[in-house]
């Protein structure tokens, strides 16, 4: 078989909103919805000799990196049994340290400042969370909004960054 036409269907154009169909044996530089969620693309061939097939095959676009960043944290927390955040027993972790979860990063750098600009975090392991101690004295911080600021680049290399308040109770 020689295959002498292909016809794409690469769903709608995210530029133009209007469907794309492309007659190029291997298309390059196509550009998808720039949000997550599945679209159909569909190749049909036709051979030199009439012969017509077809196949169809959904294309997941999965996030380019995903950060989740609590807006509150106690030092020391624990679990109750209602599932109430208290101190005391059980032991059970209840956002004791202030920890930011990332997925999809080569790299990640996370600071956080008081109120005043002093820098009271850093770390670029996201396995180290804050526990409300002053990096630098080793003391607790006061109950106050502190200011984050992360920096983070994908597997891609798009960088990101995100700012924002996180409430230490003591």
């Amino acid at each position: 078989f020689a295959y002498i036409n292909y016809m794409w269907d690469l769903a709608i154009d995210p530029t133009t909103k209007q469907p794309r169909l492309v007659s190029v044996r291997d298309p390059g530089n196509v550009g998808f919805i720039p949000d997550t969620g599945e679209t159909m693309i569909r190749l049909m061939a036709t051979s030199d000799k009439g012969c017509i097939d077809s196949i169809s095959k959904p294309i997941r676009i999965n996030p380019d990196i995903t950060v989740y960043i609590p807006s509150v944290f106690w030092p020391g927390s624990t679990v109750g049994y209602d599932g109430s955040c208290m101190t005391g027993i059980p032991p059970v972790p209840c956002n004791s340290k202030f920890f930011v979860s990332a997925h999809n990063f080569e790299t990640i750098e996370i600071f956080v400042f008081n109120r005043w600009g002093k820098l009271v975090f850093q770390t670029s392991d996201i396995n180290i969370g804050w526990n409300g101690d002053d990096m630098k004295s080793g003391g607790p911080c006061e109950q106050d909004a502190y200011i984050y600021q992360i920096n983070a680049i994908s597997h891609s290399g798009k960088k990101y960054q995100y700012s924002g308040s996180v409430m230490l109770i003591r």
